[in-house]
């Protein structure tokens, strides 16, 4: 059971499907954003990698939700597109904390480490996880991640992204 007011981590896929209309997107928006306000979250923790993750920081800012970015190691958002850095920065600006795991420089072979730490840190500081995913499109790499998860015993609310036919 999850209850309101507890420590949230936010792990969500890479992949934010492109939709047929803008209706079918939104849909998929309302449901995470309904999610969220049910539960009201005393914090959210994050790595705002691109997708998910990145795309909701608008919505935390604009609802006032208290949010901490966890950095797995120095320039590890380096690789990220000009809008997803102008979303970033956003982020950096607005965060209640930023916690950098790391002051060593993001090796571009040990990226999926980095980033599986920095997931593994924000659900070691939660109370419970949202976990917001595509089955149609999800990477290698996140369906990698949600195995390495496998036994831990923290609530867990699953939004899929998939389409629906």
């Amino acid at each position: 059971m999850i209850r309101k007011n507890k420590r949230m981590a936010l792990i969500g896929d890479a992949n934010f499907p492109n939709y047929a209309s803008s209706e079918a997107k939104l849909g998929k928006m309302r449901m995470i954003a309904a999610t969220l306000l049910k539960h009201s979250p005393s914090v959210i923790y994050l790595c705002p990698t691109k997708g998910v993750n990145l795309g909701l920081i608008p919505f935390f800012v604009i609802n006032e939700l208290k949010f901490r970015i966890v950095i797995p190691s120095k320039n590890f958002f380096s690789c990220l597109t000009k809008e997803d850095k102008k979303l970033f920065e956003v982020a950096a600006a607005t965060a209640d904390k930023i916690i950098v795991l790391d002051e060593n420089e993001c090796e571009p072979l040990r990226w999926f480490s980095d980033w599986e730490k920095a997931n593994k840190k924000a659900i070691e500081n939660s109370d419970w996880v949202m976990l917001v995913h595509n089955n149609e499109e999800s990477s290698e790499g996140f369906a990698e991640l949600i195995q390495t998860f496998k036994g831990n015993n923290k609530p867990v609310v699953a939004i899929d992204l998939s389409s629906e036919e």
